[in-house]
């Protein structure tokens, strides 16, 4: 199954269940319902994970200030990239109930997967992955920040933020790109 979110395009392996979230009809109705409702990119499940992907690609836009604060953690002016990540999460948790509860069939796979029931025979208690895939050079982002950090300092400050603001639901966090591949088990990731 191939997935492509803006220039990015997700290959998941075989027996891997994947969906953009923003495109089925009942997302379209749940974002509607309440200011702040929004949800990840990307919803994927097999028969031991659950994951949450989030994309982010700055590619060509590493010079916008706007962008540049979004790497920060503690943004009082923009909203940083933990801040909507963990809001993101919230948010799709919600829509994926919230489908069930009204017997909507886009996302009930979803759900059962969630609960950890794909079937009547096969039953589980899934990981829950929560992914945030920043693509673009975040050196130079960082940079612009006036901090001297790599890239992979830069993920570990929005890792562990997101990592607290997460930890109801999972402590499966990861935030990673194309070179940093940490929790990426059932895809790959290229730029067409």
């Amino acid at each position: 199954m191939i997935i492509k979110e803006g220039s990015l395009q997700f290959e998941f392996a075989e027996g891997v269940k994947a969906i953009k979230l923003d495109e089925t009809p009942y997302y379209k109705r749940f974002k509607d319902c309440m200011p702040g409702n929004k949800g990840v990119d990307i919803i994927a499940y097999n028969d031991k994970h659950f994951t949450l992907i989030e994309i982010k690609d700055f590619e060509g836009y590493e010079n916008n200030k706007e962008n540049i604060k979004r790497l920060m953690t503690n943004g009082e002016e923009t909203e940083t990239l933990d801040d909507e990540i963990s809001q993101k999460v919230r948010s799709t948790v919600a829509a994926i109930f919230g489908s069930h509860i009204n017997q909507d069939k886009d996302l009930d796979e979803y759900f059962e997967a969630l609960k950890g029931k794909l079937s009547d025979a096969n039953e589980f208690i899934p990981t829950v992955d929560v992914i945030l895939f920043v693509e673009g050079d975040i050196s130079r982002m960082v940079r612009k920040k006036g901090l001297k950090q790599e890239t992979t300092v830069a993920f570990k400050t929005i890792h562990d933020s997101l990592k607290r603001k997460l930890r109801w639901l999972t402590d499966r966090v990861s935030v990673e790109n194309m070179e940093l591949k940490r929790a990426q088990r059932y895809f790959e990731v290229k730029r067409v």
